[in-house]
């Protein structure tokens, strides 16, 4: 409809002017102190402009460069830090400015660059801005000689280019980072004069910036822009300094024309845009700005309309002989501008000022990103993944009140990187928009393996602080703010995930006699890479063996490779190339090869104390790595107090003290420790529960009520606000276009309908749509064992029957759940080894089966098993590394489902703790909530406290489980 209206209107448009008898443009209406037209004089006018900024910038090459360039300069169409100071550096070569896309070049680049004959070209940043494929399609075309010039801000980028101008530098112009007018408006005379331009921040000089300005003998210092721009700060931090600005962008542009006046020609003219509502408009004047200084010219930034004072000041200096020339379209650069200026030489005033009195700003006061108004900032951008940087810090300007999301998003889509967006029913606003994928690195691609859980993805911070909600209702609302995305190892560790590059050892090859020992060395890129741990393996044990540290034995003559390699290798990343480094070993025969090696020595890892009928897995650790034989014995000094089995497990029998004893096979090396068994003692949790139901439920009201405190204020007996239910019912009508409903991801549709049952509301009929129906024929399978756990739970949260024909049923939901077990018999998001959390959720979506089906039975009793295995000597669990409160709150839910007491269960009893201590060991000291790994109140953590608790006493209580309504 949109483009129908625009034809209208440009048919209308071209029929009205030839009817008015225009020969192509629209003046500027002029008062009666009109000269007459004999007396007129007809400037000439001339536009360079094509269907886009990249198109202009090589109809720009072809005007100025019609006899070819053996240099060109390359930089970004679509984002203006890094290439706003390669005017001075295009003069040098008297090169033009090539405008491209961040991910390659076009056809018609290419063409032109082969009709310029080029052999050289300059890439103005780094791999963010202008991608390997740029260099790669240059040298396709026979350019082989590429320079990149890059750094890592465009700060440093700035400094690159000056370098490359040589070390003759008298002056130095310094200008704003943070907008692009200023150096634009500098850059014709900057060039002409081979003055590098330095960007700066507002009230201090970068580092990279001060260091470069030590080098060069500077004689002169230009500040461009007024304090709004560049503080007296910075001018006052250098010699002999003259700043050149005004109020705004165009008050300072014409303030470098009027200031340089003598060292422009004006035969040329050159009119380009300076500002917009995108923050982009740089795109013309950079390409013209290399053209005007090839012919001394000035560039005049203008937007819809031109300052009086401006047009006056052109109007003083040129000549009949002078070509207005327009940088761009008429869409940026009216003709009624070109006209104007015209009839302002030829004595005629305007009424209303030169240019289009239809612009949709008010030209006496144009937005100015180098002095930001209310609704105009400044931030800047960083995006790093665990391959590494995907872009650099950008500076950008964006609206007050926009979303982290749009910024993001305008972002990656002017670089031609894509992303995916998971935000419910793909909304873009609000809190459930969340990245999962940017660049093809993708949330959970980074399993840490030993068992914990799969938390890796995309998170972002502001300022150094990650929000608690989602990118669609973060708003940019101050100056200068710094958002960094990074792909984080965990929800709860907030530092980037990066992959090992390569491994390297310090030897390739390596000889030894038999016996003789020497270490390897393996150096790990990058340094701040996660797990920077090798491992180590020797392709013939009987020839040579390494151990952990990458200490080599010779055993035997022969040949052998010693491999080390990336920890990443063994873990199934996606989208990861394994990475290792070999060295070849020969040992040399001396006659006195052992037949055998010995244990030297035998340690166990603890002591410790078990409850009657609890277990306790001791390890002994054998040294050399390499021995023989590596077996040991177990036997306890009192069967009858503490037995333990032939791998080391106790089990206590009854009170009293042990000795364990860990020995050799020959007896000649052995280790003890001393078990203390005790009885479990029966604790009352009553009153420390309740204060905590009672203080949380306090502090909840309908603003920050969520779908899990819902359901756990309603099973510990307390009122869910009285309009959470309307409210969610407001959320499945605004996910519902043209009566479908589209929550995003299956686990939204089982959690709303826990919430909605919790807020006496009915799922199969809310707002007129079937939440069953619609989770039950979800894509589960996307969201893996979290969708099939919580599916179960809730299609028997209250017995509802299965849709006919529905995708998925009770019976093929226990079956994928049955089959996800890890390898030790529990269940894990992502890892190969049981995750408690995980864990957990899964025996409590399988309870409600275990009577009547003997494979189920049959899982929850090796799962229960297992999670007692993987339980901490203070009761606690370890997930993602780190013990926490989550992980005993959905324990504790587990085994409460199951019929089995967390706090005396012999099993979970350790030194007299038990997984109820452990999560009440993490309340806030008000009884508010909960905290994560400390006592500090958490949001996550408080809901999955609160539902423990709940679960506890519904236990304790016969009154039923946690997730049945």
């Amino acid at each position: 409809m949109k483009k129908i209206i625009t034809k209208i209107i440009m048919f209308l448009f071209i029929v009205g002017i030839g009817m008015s008898g225009f020969s192509g443009s629209v003046h500027a209406e002029a008062s009666t102190n009109e000269v007459s037209a004999q007396q007129s004089v007809n400037i000439n006018k001339d536009r360079i402009y094509g269907n886009d900024r990249i198109e202009t910038s090589l109809k720009i090459s072809q005007s100025g460069w019609k006899n070819g360039s053996s240099t060109v300069v390359i930089a970004q169409g679509y984002g203006y830090a890094d290439a706003l100071c390669a005017g001075p550096l295009a003069k040098k070569y008297n090169a033009p400015i090539i405008l491209s896309k961040q991910d390659g070049l076009s056809d018609e680049t290419v063409s032109e660059l082969k009709r310029l004959k080029a052999s050289k070209a300059f890439v103005i940043g780094g791999k963010a801005s202008l991608s390997d494929n740029v260099e790669s399609e240059l040298k396709n075309i026979g350019i082989n000689d590429v320079e990149r010039l890059e750094g890592a801000t465009r700060y440093e980028t700035s400094v690159k280019i000056a370098e490359s101008l040589g070390n003759s530098v008298n002056s130095i112009v310094i200008a704003s980072g943070n907008g692009y007018a200023d150096s634009l408006s500098i850059a014709p005379i900057a060039s002409k004069k081979g003055m590098p331009i330095l960007l700066s921040q507002k009230d201090s000089l970068p580092d990279v910036v001060k260091n470069y300005i030590k080098k060069v003998n500077v004689n002169k210092s230009y500040v461009i822009g007024g304090t709004n721009s560049i503080s007296d700060n910075i001018t006052n931090s250098l010699s002999n300094v003259q700043r050149i600005g005004g109020s705004n962008r165009f008050e300072t542009n014409l303030a470098v024309l009027q200031n340089f006046k003598s060292d422009f020609d004006f035969s040329n003219v050159y009119i380009a845009e300076g500002n917009g509502t995108s923050g982009n408009e740089f795109a013309d004047a950079l390409s013209g700005s290399a053209l005007a200084a090839e012919k001394s010219a000035p560039v005049v930034l203008v937007y819809n309309t031109i300052s009086t004072d401006t047009a006056n000041f052109i109007k003083s200096n040129m000549s009949k002989d002078t070509v207005l020339t327009a940088l761009g379209g008429t869409l940026v650069v009216p003709n009624t501008i070109l006209n104007g200026i015209e009839d302002l030489f030829n004595g005629k005033t305007p009424d209303s000022g030169i240019g289009n009195p239809t612009a949709p700003t008010t030209p006496t006061n144009p937005i100015t990103p180098t002095n930001p108004t209310s609704d105009q900032l400044h931030v800047s951008l960083v995006i790093d993944g665990y391959k590494g940087n995907i872009i650099n810090e950008t500076n950008l300007e964006a609206s007050k009140g926009e979303s982290v999301y749009d910024l993001l998003k305008s972002t990656l889509d002017s670089k031609g990187i894509k992303f995916v967006n998971k935000g419910t029913g793909g909304s873009t606003t609000g809190a459930s928009v969340y990245i999962s994928s940017i660049d093809g690195e993708t949330e959970f691609d980074r399993p840490r393996g030993n068992g914990q859980t799969n938390q890796s993805g995309w998170k972002y911070s502001v300022d150094g602080t990650f929000p608690n909600h989602g990118c669609g209702v973060e708003y940019i609302n101050n100056d200068n703010e710094k958002i960094h995305w990074i792909y984080v190892v965990g929800a709860w560790d907030e530092t980037q995930f990066r992959d090992v590059d390569s491994i390297t050892l310090n030897k390739t090859d390596l000889t030894l006699n038999a016996n003789q020992t020497e270490s390897l060395t393996a150096t790990v890129s990058p340094s701040n890479a996660t797990d920077k741990n090798v491992t180590w393996e020797s392709s013939d044990k009987t020839v040579a063996t390494v151990d952990s540290n990458g200490k080599v034995t010779a055993i035997n003559s022969g040949t052998a490779t010693i491999t080390a390699s990336s920890i990443d290798n063994t873990k199934g990343f996606r989208n990861y190339t394994p990475q290792s480094d070999s060295c070849k070993v020969t040992v040399k025969s001396n006659g006195n090869i052992p037949s055998s090696i010995s244990v030297t020595g035998i340690t166990l890892d603890k002591t410790g104390t078990v409850a009657v009928g609890g277990t306790l897995q001791l390890k002994a650790l054998v040294q050399p790595d390499n021995a023989t034989d590596k077996n040991v014995n177990w036997s306890s000094s009192d069967k009858t107090i503490a037995a333990v089995d032939g791998k080391g497990l106790v089990t206590g029998i009854k009170e009293g003290t042990a000795t364990i004893t860990a020995a050799t096979e020959d007896e000649n090396k052995t280790a003890a420790c001393t078990i203390t068994v005790k009885n479990s003692q029966t604790k009352d949790y009553t009153s420390s529960i309740n204060n905590l139901i009672n203080g949380i439920s306090s502090i909840i009201t309908s603003d920050n009520c969520d779908d899990w405190i819902a359901l756990g204020l309603n099973k510990t007996g307390n009122q869910v606000p009285k309009d959470y239910l309307s409210k969610l019912q407001d959320r499945i009508t605004s996910n519902t276009k043209g009566g479908v409903l589209d929550l995003g991801r299956p686990t939204e549709y089982e959690r709303t309908t826990l919430a909605v049952l919790a807020a006496g509301g009915d799922p199969t009929n809310i707002s007129g749509q079937n939440l069953i129906e619609k989770m039950c024929n979800s894509d589960m399978d996307s969201q893996g064992i979290n969708a099939y756990v919580f599916g179960l739970i809730a299609l028997d949260s209250k017995n509802f029957k299965v849709p006919d024909n529905a995708k998925w049923t009770r019976d093929a939901l226990i079956k994928v759940i049955l089959n996800n077990k890890t390898k030790d018999g529990g269940w894990s998001y992502a890892g190969d080894s049981a995750d408690p959390d995980m864990t957990g959720m899964a025996i409590s979506a399988l309870a409600p089966y275990y009577s009547t089906n003997s494979d189920v039975k049959s899982a929850v009793d090796v799962a229960v098993n297992t999670l007692s295995k993987i339980q901490k000597d203070d009761g606690g669990f370890v997930s993602c590394g780190i013990e926490n409160s989550e992980s005993s709150a959905q324990v504790i839910i587990g085994l409460c489902a199951n019929g089995i007491d967390p706090t005396t269960d012999s099993r979970f009893v350790r030194n007299g703790k038990n997984p109820m201590d452990s999560l009440l060991s993490f309340a806030t000291s008000d009884n508010k909530g909960f905290g994560h790994t400390d006592t500090s109140l958490n949001g996550m953590s408080t809901e999955q406290g609160l539902e423990a608790v709940a679960a506890y006493n519904l236990f304790k209580s016969k009154g039923g489980s946690l997730y049945k309504f």
